[in-house]
């Protein structure tokens, strides 16, 4: 599902990943530095491949069958494949359930929202889940998990409080998966309100620049 913000009665519920993103990251700056223009291609078609990756295991949840389909950058197919082929061998060999998938939240309490992969249970423990196909398992998913779980709670009067990023890498030929669970409790989630109130003071900060 593409990536989108929400607004409710005019007040703008920013996403848990625009939160996230907007603390600083120099390592990105200097990526994006050392690959000049190329930079952008590479973004966009790691972009692609997620999106397909994402779209494939929506599919395949909901039919057992799945079909890539990238109009622009149809040679990362066999990628999507293989990494597809990694991912169905993980799910055939856990004991897991998924409820919903692609799940809207929004936190009237805290003023943000998002959308989560799925929920589900994985050895009768719920949780949410989380696809990623980035380079690595990030620290920041952590927040992003907990986030989603607070969220989640607060519409559905639920109890989660354990989450999953199941990761599976864009390398071939060995598309190699990995899972990080975590627990998601206050430490965690405090640690998000932290970001969100550095989020609206940069806001703050970029509306009294501009007068």
């Amino acid at each position: 599902m593409p990536h989108t913000e929400c607004f409710i009665d005019g007040v703008w519920f920013p996403s848990v990943s625009t939160i996230i993103s907007s603390k600083p990251a120099p390592w990105l700056d200097a990526w994006r530095e050392k690959w000049g223009e190329r930079a952008t291609r590479k973004v966009a078609i790691a972009n692609a491949i997620g999106t397909a990756f994402h779209d494939c295991v929506e599919q395949y949840l909901d039919s057992g069958n799945f079909v890539p389909v990238m109009p622009e950058y149809e040679s990362c197919i066999p990628r999507v494949i293989g990494m597809m082929e990694s991912w169905i061998e993980w799910a055939l060999s856990i004991d897991g359930t998924v409820y919903h998938t692609e799940t809207k939240v929004i936190s009237m309490k805290h003023i943000y929202s998002g959308t989560f992969d799925a929920v589900g249970a994985i050895d009768k423990t719920p949780m949410l889940i989380d696809w990623k196909t980035s380079s690595r398992i990030y620290d920041s998913m952590e927040l992003q998990l907990a986030a989603y779980a607070f969220a989640y709670n607060e519409m559905t009067g639920a109890k989660i409080k354990d989450g999953i990023i199941v990761h599976v890498s864009k390398d071939k030929p060995h598309f190699k998966l990995t899972t990080k669970q975590f627990k998601l409790g206050k430490r965690v989630f405090a640690k998000f309100l932290k970001l969100r109130a550095m989020f609206d003071e940069i806001q703050t900060n970029a509306q009294a620049g501009s007068l």
